[in-house]
């Protein structure tokens, strides 16, 4: 796992990068939402929606999945929608935010 969190004071993804090999123990959190999306045609692509307590790895959260289903399974896209009261469909498009800082707005 590849983690900003650290171990022996120091962090994961550099353990990782030296081709070290760390288990963290299990971490209690809650999982307030879980929406399936849609089912690809192949109905082994799942996209998914998921409200979930901070420290929730989705990485780990998928892959959990599906030992729970007697397989496997990894995450191809990763996307935060929203983080506290900040959300990306509050977010400027480029054009605007440029536009802006251009005219002295900001």
């Amino acid at each position: 796992m590849f983690s900003a969190i650290k171990v022996g004071g120091e962090k994961m993804y550099e353990k990782a990068r030296r081709g070290e090999s760390i288990e963290l123990s299990p971490r209690r959190v809650s999982i307030f939402q879980f929406d399936v999306e849609r089912s690809l045609e192949d109905r082994q692509n799942v996209i998914f929606r998921v409200i979930c307590s901070k420290g929730t790895y989705i990485r780990s959260l998928c892959a959990d999945f599906g030992k729970a289903l007697g397989s496997c399974a990894h995450l191809s896209a990763l996307r935060r929608d929203s983080i506290g009261e900040y959300k990306a469909n509050d977010a400027w498009e480029f054009q605007e935010l440029e536009e802006t800082i251009t005219k002295g707005y900001m």
